[in-house]
């Protein structure tokens, strides 16, 4: 049992060690176009990005904030700028801010800070989904992933919805839009493996909510 326990934490220490190299990769991409921004916006948005990372989150809305009133069609800036509210606790302000956003460039797609594809819509599902509307959120995820089928987080969070509604099904064909190779073929052994299990479903539930909860609350 020792043993086990070890090699557990052995490779949540890997994962930990990869997730941290990811992050330094990002902070000095961020940083450099902090310095060598290409434009006026770069610079405001690359800084705010870092304050996020930070949690500084006061200073990261000021800057997006000063972005929108030099640029009032800087779109990333209002995608990040719904984020930093709900992040602060700001519910109600992030979800009118993601609603806005939507009505006005519903198929606006943009890269998450840690560069992955995300959109308007995943922000607006992430807004719902933190002001208590599951509905309207898993609405929102899924026109998310028509819009990027390679959106992993609105895939994950939308699995996690499912499987609150119990359709455990749905969130499985989900899987393979959030799970790195080595972990869907994993996924796949589990599944062969409880095939024949009378308790398949609950079990299969709770791999999928272990795979999923890898993305946090908001990007």
């Amino acid at each position: 049992m020792a043993d086990k326990k070890l090699s557990d934490v052995d490779t949540e220490l890997s994962q930990v060690s990869k997730r941290g190299q990811e992050i330094i990769s990002i902070v000095k991409q961020l940083v450099s176009q902090v310095s060598k921004g290409k434009d006026e916006v770069e610079p405001l948005l690359a800084a705010g990005k870092i304050r996020e990372i930070e949690q500084i989150f006061p200073l990261a809305k000021r800057d997006y904030l000063a972005i929108l009133k030099a640029y009032p069609t800087a779109l990333e800036a209002q995608a990040r700028l719904a984020l930093v509210s709900l992040k602060m606790g700001n519910l109600a302000e992030g979800l009118a801010i993601a609603r806005q956003l939507v009505d006005e460039n519903k198929d606006f797609r943009f890269k998450d800070i840690s560069g992955r594809p995300t959109s308007a819509l995943t922000v607006l599902g992430d807004a719902y989904r933190l002001n208590g509307d599951l509905h309207q959120a898993k609405r929102a995820y899924q026109g998310a992933i028509e819009l990027q089928p390679n959106d992993s987080y609105s895939a994950g969070k939308l699995a996690q919805i499912l499987l609150n509604e119990n359709n455990v099904n749905e969130a499985s064909a989900l899987v393979d839009r959030f799970l790195d190779d080595t972990e869907l073929e994993s996924f796949k052994t589990t599944i062969r493996l409880l095939n024949k299990d009378v308790n398949r479903l609950p079990a299969i539930k709770g791999v999928i909510e272990n795979r999923s909860v890898i993305f946090r609350d908001v990007a």
